[in-house]
């Protein structure tokens, strides 16, 4: 056991004395952990609540655009960002470039007729989505998904809207049909064992894995020093001279030192 603890003195002497050893045996690592951390960080978002930032051109002088837009971000994922509704596709694309946005909405002049009735001719589609190369395909059809469904939302509105003297005529509440926003599916999560789980951050799961791999980094000069001494056998015989331990093991790490 004294053996031990002498050689973990003489570590850290030489650890002390030796800037270039501290850098490797702690900086490094340390460096090590912080950059898979931060690579790993973005598949750990995954599970956790994630903001879309989407640049927003509305091109449309409608009430209809902003009612799509609010209803968006009720889902507290979406978050749009309008810029000047004069700016041509060209410029929305470079801004969105420049300013690292994933998604860009253009909202057309036609999107309050689209809305209040079924549009006609080759420009029927009332908004055009821009995405970013980069992006999952999993993250463009939840965007698009969900703005379908508040698209359908706004044009059964609308038609309700216009056969509201029909409804009033048959004794059909008109509030009855309009589209719910709440979700009729209620999601449960299921735990195993009945007990809470929350998934790990990109930090808790990434540093104390690696924490584990950087520790070889001190194990291995101390292994060495403990086969050295092995083959040379320099603290046994200094046992077997007529002094005590400390004393024997003082030359020793002068040795080691040296």
């Amino acid at each position: 056991m004294i053996k031990l603890l002498y050689i973990l003195k003489k570590e850290f002497l030489l650890i002390v004395r030796d800037v270039h050893a501290v850098t490797i045996l702690f900086v490094m690592p340390a460096v090590f952990i912080l950059i898979m951390t931060l690579a790993m960080k973005d598949l750990f978002e995954l599970h956790s609540s994630v903001v879309i930032d989407i640049l927003t051109v509305n091109h449309d002088a409608g009430k209809r655009p902003v009612a799509l837009l609010k209803a968006m971000e009720e889902h507290s994922t979406f978050r749009f960002h309008l810029i000047a509704k004069d700016t041509a596709t060209e410029s929305v694309k470079e801004q969105m470039l420049s300013r690292d946005y994933k998604f860009a909405l253009i909202i057309k002049k036609n999107f309050s007729t689209f809305v209040n009735k079924k549009g006609k001719g080759k420009d029927e589609n009332p908004l055009e989505l821009l995405v970013n190369p980069t992006v999952p395909v999993q993250t463009q059809l939840v965007l698009k998904s969900t703005l379908d469904g508040e698209l359908s939302k706004l044009r059964w509105d609308a038609f309700i809207g216009r056969i509201d003297k029909l409804l009033a005529f048959a004794g059909i509440d008109k509030k009855d049909l309009k589209a719910n926003k709440l979700s009729p599916i209620d999601v449960q999560y299921v735990y195993k064992g009945g007990q809470y789980f929350k998934m790990p951050s990109a930090v808790q799961q990434s540093v104390p894995a690696w924490i584990v791999f950087s520790m070889f980094f001190i194990v291995i000069p101390i292994s060495n020093t403990f086969i050295s001494e092995r083959d040379q056998g320099t603290f046994m015989r200094l046992k077997s001279m007529n002094v005590s331990s400390p004393y024997a093991a003082a030359p020793l790490l002068l040795l080691e030192i040296r």
